[in-house]
């Protein structure tokens, strides 16, 4: 077993041997804030609760992955340490995801990062100041009254600096997870991307 408690900078006396799961532990630490570690020579044994859930993020794993191959998506496997799995897809030729995320034990969600092109780039350089930012306000609009949308983010700094718009779906939970509403979610994040462009480029489009 190792852990961590962190606690002030000073000395600490113990009457007993620090003891997990009947286990000797050894602390030790360093800095101006110690982060104490903790170790014992027997692993703890994960719990039949974490069991249980790890065998049922891979039934929905598998799951999902087949239905992705059942629709010609192209479903590749993204290894990342903060997922559970990422399925990178295409629809017509734009890239999603299809995440699961390792702090959600029971839920996935789809999501697309928009990289502006640099036509795309051009077209918000030519437009002034304030125009940038009543279009960027508009978008924001846009996309909080969009049902489908759970979360987005554009990047690095609007409406100044734009290079990025991160758009991802409300999360789908197990209980309510289908075919059809995977397929549903996946092309309603789709729909928003396109809907993202469209108005760039017809605010482009209304000042020439």
């Amino acid at each position: 077993m190792n852990g961590a408690v962190l606690v002030k900078r000073g000395t600490y006396f113990f009457k007993h041997d620090v003891m997990f799961n009947k286990e000797n532990i050894t602390l030790s630490g360093e800095g101006q804030f110690h982060m104490i570690l903790l170790f014992s020579e027997t692993p703890v044994k994960s719990t039949g609760v974490e069991e249980t859930m790890n065998e049922k993020i891979k039934e929905v794993k598998k799951k999902v992955l087949t239905w992705l191959k059942e629709e010609k998506l192209s479903p590749e496997e993204i290894l990342d340490p903060n997922v559970h799995f990422n399925f990178g897809i295409k629809v017509s030729g734009s890239p999603l995801h299809v995440v699961q995320s390792v702090y959600n034990s029971d839920s996935i969600f789809v999501a697309a990062n928009l990289i502006l092109t640099s036509m795309q780039l051009d077209l918000l350089n030519k437009m002034s100041k304030n125009k940038r930012r009543k279009f960027f306000w508009n978008l924001r609009l846009a996309l909080v009254s969009n049902n489908s949308v759970g979360d987005f983010l554009i990047k690095p700094n609007p409406p100044e600096d734009v290079r990025e718009i991160f758009i991802s779906s409300k999360r789908i939970f197990y209980d309510a997870l289908t075919k059809d509403r995977l397929l549903s979610t996946i092309y309603d994040i789709y729909k928003t991307i396109m809907m993202t462009i469209w108005m760039l480029e017809q605010e482009a489009e209304n000042h020439k």
